[in-house]
């Protein structure tokens, strides 16, 4: 039996060393404002973060681990590569980086540990309740 909870957190911190090596968003603050390197999104659809107006963002970024958020936000690998291919010159986000946390994205929705803009803890609250 594979220890989900457990699962959550491997997934996150591979996630996690992954933004350490590849550096997609560079969350930061700059003018006093805070912004990332994704000039798909943030260029394209506006000028605030993809993560703008979710509770949990702080003044220096996300203030909790969410592992849908990691695996899954601006740079939607698959999504990209499929709907927007038009659209791809302004992603500066490594292909490589892509592939794998697509990878870590299809485990993660495997095991149902994907909430957007959800802690860990309500992850597995909400799940206790469907159950």
């Amino acid at each position: 039996m594979i220890n989900r909870w457990k699962l959550y957190d491997l997934i996150y911190n591979k996630a996690d060393k992954l933004f350490e090596e590849y550096n997609p968003c560079n969350i930061r603050v700059k003018d006093n404002v805070l912004i990332c390197n994704n000039k798909y999104m943030c260029k394209k659809y506006g000028k605030d973060l993809c993560c703008s107006g979710c509770r949990y963002l702080g003044e220096k970024g996300c203030t909790i681990k969410c592992l849908s958020c990691k695996v899954g936000m601006c740079w939607e690998g698959h999504t990209c590569e499929t709907m927007f291919k038009k659209d791809l010159s302004h992603i500066n986000i490594p292909k490589v980086f892509i592939h794998k946390i697509d990878r870590l994205k299809r485990i993660a929705y495997k095991y149902q540990l994907s909430f957007t803009r959800t802690s860990k803890e309500d992850v597995f609250a909400k799940q206790l309740i469907t159950i």
